[in-house]
């Protein structure tokens, strides 16, 4: 431990250099901790490409487009929850039944009223968690 100019008082951390409290290294353009994930999936890709015929056709591509869009779409709101400090346990719920009433409608009376269905009754499970969340001032985890 060091001591202040008089010799009686400890310097605080704070004061010590940052280089010195933690050692040097050397850094590359990029480090596997920093795109590990994105290595892997060019690895992966590259790996499939060259084993499978099928894979960079333009048939797949659409279908694993189609597959990741309504994970990528629920992704991008529950980011906005969380960012708010928020959870929203009920997105898989909500996804589920506005799914199965779009489906019955779309059935019955069309792919038009199907689709308007399906969103008024995801927008009114949001709008009534929404509702019970900040009125009632029920914990989010519990409301979801």
């Amino acid at each position: 431990m060091t001591t202040g100019s008089d010799g009686a008082s400890p310097e605080p951390l704070a004061s010590i250099a940052p280089e010195a409290a933690t050692p040097q290294r050397l850094r590359l353009g990029f480090s596997i901790v920093d795109y590990g994930i994105v290595i892997a999936f060019v690895v992966l890709c590259v790996a499939l490409a060259v084993l499978t015929p099928t894979f960079m056709t333009s048939g797949n591509i659409l279908n694993v487009g189609r597959q990741v869009s309504i994970v990528a779409i629920l992704a991008a709101g529950q980011t906005f929850v969380i960012l708010t400090a928020g959870i929203d346990l009920s997105v898989g719920s909500v996804l589920a039944v506005s799914g199965a009433v779009a489906a019955g409608v779309a059935a019955a009376f069309g792919g038009g009223p199907g689709i308007l269905a399906g969103l008024l009754v995801g927008a009114s499970a949001g709008l009534f968690n929404g509702l019970v969340i900040t009125l009632l001032r029920v914990p989010d985890f519990v409301a979801t």
